[in-house]
């Protein structure tokens, strides 16, 4: 089964286009953000947590793989 999932997702990935160590870098620095910012929303402010998810789900720009 092993595999099977790791030839899939070689061929996916082979499709892909490489990312730079800059674009890397940079997707690394802003997951770290979105951490940090879920963390000091939820001490400081959870009262806004549900309106934020939801309005983030709404959003034209939000992308979802699923």
């Amino acid at each position: 089964m092993a595999e099977v999932v790791r030839a899939a997702i070689v061929t996916f990935l082979d499709g892909q286009p490489k990312l730079s160590a800059g674009e890397r870098r940079h997707l690394r620095v802003t997951e770290y953000m979105q951490v940090d910012l879920d963390a000091i929303i939820q001490k400081n402010h959870p009262e806004l947590c549900e309106m934020l998810v939801l309005e983030i789900l709404t959003s034209p720009l939000f992308f979802s793989p699923f």
